[in-house]
């Protein structure tokens, strides 16, 4: 899923899985677009909206790729989400700018959610067992503003740092949360 400068999602009860892509964002890439993910959890601390088992082979996140401009916020908002098993599989921290764009990132960071500017806002989200080849294993923040209320992370792995959250010039605040 690919949203782009002003695009907008809205998901409910929905599971995006098993994907690739061979650059950025296995399971959903947003360049300045919104993406708004609400779930419901049950009982045993499941979620209605599952974000798993997603693989980015050349770039960053995993799960979920998040370029946004300088100044805005909250181009990620996600509540009652699981993001599982996600990785990033091959990068080794250098910049690689993309091809027809002026867009540089790191590659072979966030396993689970990587952010480059913009913002994020993660409550109630269970963060487990994503991978990074370099950093950010569950989150890789770079010059972005997360915040997190409530969630759990955990049994994340990054080759280099940050096996649960990595930052480099962003903000994090941090609320209720546990990182094992």
């Amino acid at each position: 899923i690919e949203n782009y400068i002003d695009g907008g999602s809205d998901f409910h009860r929905t599971e995006i899985s098993y994907n690739t892509a061979g650059l950025n964002g296995g399971g959903i890439t947003t360049r300045q677009g919104m993406v708004k993910a609400t779930g419901e959890y049950s009982d045993d601390r499941s979620s209605t909206i599952l974000i798993s088992s997603n693989t980015a082979t050349n770039g960053s996140g995993g799960g979920v790729f998040c370029l946004g401009a300088t100044g805005n916020t909250d181009y990620i908002d996600f509540q009652y989400v699981d993001l599982q098993n996600n990785q990033v599989t091959s990068g080794d921290g250098s910049n690689l700018t993309v091809t027809g764009t002026n867009e540089t990132i790191t590659t072979g960071c966030g396993g689970a959610v990587y952010l480059q500017q913009g913002g994020i806002l993660l409550v109630d989200v269970d963060l487990e067992n994503n991978f990074a080849n370099y950093n950010g294993g569950g989150i890789n923040n770079h010059s972005g503003n997360i915040k997190l209320e409530g969630c759990e992370i955990g049994g994340n792995t990054a080759g280099h740092s940050g096996g649960g959250i990595y930052t480099n010039a962003g903000d994090i605040d941090l609320r209720d949360y546990s990182i094992d």
